[in-house]
């Protein structure tokens, strides 16, 4: 089982793996229409030895999930050294008759002359039956994070990168980076530093007329990481709003859009495991919203909005006594911001 649908009456049908007895690792989903889904997942091993969070040699995979029926399951690519875990690789976003994902690459350093592209960005594009196609963004080093967002229009795709640079003879903690892909890729731009502040664990969401660009800034050997928050402004500049909240560096925030100019966050009360914190940005100010008791065991809450106003959270509990076995709770949560 890799997931649950949710009908309008309430009722939930659990979805199976795509390839029974295979170990499914970061599923990625976006909309295919009435009673449909795009998913995007990989199998394979992690670890290299440079890079434990990194795929040695992975296998992406293409579904198409309708009803209650896996339609269609293709071999997209086989990925060597490749950064393809929730957090580290993009979200899947539909695109005009296709969809798009994107992944970091860092190949090993190699005397050979013929392996011109030793890190970067690969985007792939297909689906929807069209064949897939990728285009490759070198970058002088392994991003640490990349998002996609497409434009208003669908017609062309925007990369959020965090990685770091070298200016001035010294290497700097990563950035964020704006790459324009319209066919091709264009030149990155850097949009925001936080030195000495490293940024990570990008997230990139259109609402309505506004797309919201949200990250992690830390510092080396501190656990607690600050959770940040910008807003796009032209195709080459991002407006650093301001903090939210503070998280544990393994943590992942909720991040919800709710309707024009406005995006829900989500995030651990401190160190509890029963209770999240909310704030909701309306255009460019942060409203905190307050507490929700939920069972939070775990540090990836997937989220979904739902018709009526209703965000659905995925939370793991554990039972204490060690009498049943560790489960998955979708908790419904209704927020009122007033007017």
């Amino acid at each position: 089982v890799i997931g649950v649908v949710r009908a309008v009456n309430g009722t939930y049908t659990l979805v199976p793996s795509p390839i029974p007895d295979v170990r499914v690792r970061a599923p990625r989903v976006t909309n295919a229409g009435r009673d449909a889904w795009h998913v995007i997942f990989v199998t394979g091993a992690l670890s290299t030895p440079s890079n434990a969070l990194m795929f040695d040699t992975a296998t992406i995979w293409y579904g198409h999930f309708e009803k209650s029926t896996w339609t269609r399951i293709e071999r997209v690519a086989t990925v060597r050294s490749g950064s393809l875990l929730l957090g580290s690789s993009s979200s899947l976003i539909n695109l005009r008759g296709e969809v798009a994902f994107a992944y970091a690459f860092e190949r090993p350093f190699s005397t050979d002359q013929s392996t011109q592209v030793h890190s970067g960005v690969v985007l792939l594009r297909g689906g929807h039956g069209a064949p897939w196609r990728t285009d490759t963004l070198q970058t002088w080093e392994a991003p640490r994070t990349v998002e996609l967002v497409a434009s208003e229009d669908s017609a062309s795709l925007l990369a959020v990168v965090a990685q770091s640079t070298f200016r001035e003879r010294r290497r700097w903690p990563p950035s964020l980076f704006l790459a324009q892909f319209d066919g091709a890729w264009h030149q990155p731009v850097e949009v925001v530093s936080q030195s000495p502040r490293y940024i990570s664990g990008l997230a990139a969401q259109r609402a309505g007329r506004r797309l919201f660009v949200t990250w992690r800034s830390g510092l080396p050997g501190e656990q607690l990481e600050r959770l940040e928050w910008g807003t796009l402004d032209g195709a080459d500049q991002v407006h650093h709003r301001g903090s939210i909240a503070s998280l544990i560096d393994i943590d992942r925030p909720v991040i919800v859009p709710l309707g024009d100019r406005t995006i829900l966050w989500g995030v651990r009360e401190g160190t509890s495991r029963s209770a999240m914190h909310f704030f909701v940005a309306r255009d460019t100010a942060v409203m905190d919203v307050g507490v929700i008791k939920v069972p939070l065991q775990n540090f990836v809450t997937p989220s979904a909005q739902l018709a009526g106003g209703l965000i659905a959270l995925a939370t793991g509990a554990i039972d204490p006594a060690g009498t049943v076995s560790p489960a998955s709770i979708v908790s419904l949560v209704q927020l009122k911001c007033g007017p």
